[in-house]
């Protein structure tokens, strides 16, 4: 990849460069939408490892609050004996205070990029929105490349719902509808496009009243609200959130997953080593993209009270509506209501 003196850069233009030129040992990317960061991450193993990237696997992640640049260097200089190659993410936090990298890490940094283990990537991922090339002149000096994604406009944003909405079809005037409501905020594009796709995963269309639906999960209750109820055992409350919904469209079969999920979490919680997870790690591994503390404290609560047989009560519940669901003669909103008594009683 040649040295870009030009650090602004369209996001699909990055995708596309990293994806077909030679990747430099060092990459510095900044964005303050993180969905996009991940995504070019997955551009990258796929560009350096190839088509079987597994980000479990083949990424190691740093954050630079440790303050332990020499394990995030010993990880890059060495090879590993189950995989060939490997991407080293260090995920830069501003907490008050931070200046960016020391004298001494900055001479370390830059003297490793000199003499990059070609077997390794090490990518720095600054979210930053007050971002400053001059913090990584040093690397940058040593052969490190830089990129500020720049902020999308109204057609790339819509183009990046798009593409991220594949291989659900969806119209320009249910595109537009979609994206008035999301203020350009990958973020919440992200989970608003899951949702959509778990409500519609019958038939891979997406619809202007599938879209009122969804949002108005979003604008008038939160999930937080409804697992929250059942968790909690509140059954009025529960059945309230889920009523009020159906009332709009058929909110039966996202309810399921959402309980799903919820009680998925719950049990992985209670094996020790998911516990000790960082933040960003638990969150991918229980898959909570949106309220994500409140949830995960909740989850918390409910693993260390919960023993394994109201466990296997609860999934066999829950298993047992999803079968029924995907049957056209139930009544979808009577199975979720006594799904609901059923898990408030465990």
């Amino acid at each position: 990849m040649s040295k870009s003196k030009t650090v602004n850069i369209a996001f699909n233009i990055l995708k596309k460069k990293l994806s077909t030129d030679k990747l430099a040992p060092c990459i510095i990317i900044n964005s303050t939408q993180k969905p996009l960061i991940e995504e070019l991450i997955a551009v990258i193993g796929k560009s350096f490892i190839g088509n079987y990237f597994n980000f479990t696997e083949h990424v190691k992640t740093f954050f630079t609050d440790d303050k332990n640049s020499e394990a995030v260097l010993s990880e890059c200089a060495n090879a590993s004996f189950f995989i060939e190659k490997k991407i080293v993410l260090l995920k830069v936090v501003k907490k008050p205070g931070y200046r960016g990298f020391t004298k001494q890490e900055n001479e370390s940094f830059s003297n490793y990029i000199r003499t990059a283990n070609p077997d390794n990537i090490l990518l720095i991922a600054d979210y930053s929105d007050e971002f400053k090339v001059a913090q990584y002149a040093d690397l940058e000096k040593a052969g490190a490349e830089i990129f500020s994604i720049k902020q999308f406009n109204e057609t790339e944003f819509a183009n990046w719902v798009r593409d991220n909405f594949t291989p659900y079809e969806i119209g320009d005037d249910e595109l537009n509808y979609f994206c008035s409501f999301l203020n350009l905020s990958v973020d919440q594009a992200r989970e608003e496009i899951e949702k959509l796709k778990i409500y519609c995963s019958n038939r891979k269309k997406i619809t202007l009243d599938d879209i009122k639906v969804c949002i108005g999960i979003s604008k008038d209750y939160s999930e937080f609200d409804f697992i929250n109820a059942v968790l909690n055992k509140n059954a009025d409350r529960a059945l309230n959130v889920f009523r009020s919904i159906s009332n709009k469209k058929d909110f039966a079969t996202y309810s399921a997953y959402l309980l799903s999920s919820a009680y998925i979490a719950i049990s992985k919680l209670k094996d020790p080593g998911i516990s000790k997870l960082n933040p960003y790690q638990l969150r991918v591994e229980l898959k909570i993209w949106n309220d994500f503390e409140k949830l995960c404290s909740l989850y918390k609560k409910k693993a260390s009270e919960l023993n394994e047989l109201k466990l296997k009560n609860a999934f066999d519940y829950i298993y047992s509506v999803e079968l029924k669901l995907k049957s056209s003669e139930s009544n979808k909103d009577l199975l979720i209501s006594k799904l609901i008594i059923d898990l408030v009683n465990l």
